[in-house]
C-alpha cells in the first residue's frame, strides 16, 4: 500500500473485524501504519493501548506519545 496510508488502514481494519480473535501483531501493524504513513499519533497510541502484552508495541507508543509531547 505504498503510498496509500488510509487504504491500508482500512485492509487492516477489516482483517481485525474478519478475525475478532487476531493476534497481537495485527494491531502492531496497524499502529505502524497509523504512526509512519498516515501521521496519526494519537489513533496510534489508541492502537497501542488495546495490546496485551504490549510487547514490541512499548517502543512506538513511547515515539507516538513523544511526537504529542506527552
Amino acid at each position: 500500500m505504498d503510498g496509500q496510508p488510509e487504504e491500508a488502514i482500512q485492509r487492516i481494519k477489516q482483517a481485525m473485524r474478519l478475525n475478532p480473535y487476531h493476534p497481537n501483531w495485527y494491531l502492531l501493524i496497524l499502529a505502524g501504519a497509523q504512526f509512519f504513513a498516515a501521521r496519526d499519533y494519537e489513533g496510534a497510541i489508541e492502537t497501542l493501548r488495546q495490546m496485551s502484552p504490549m510487547g514490541y508495541g512499548r517502543r512506538n507508543l513511547a515515539a507516538s506519545l513523544a511526537y504529542l509531547g506527552g
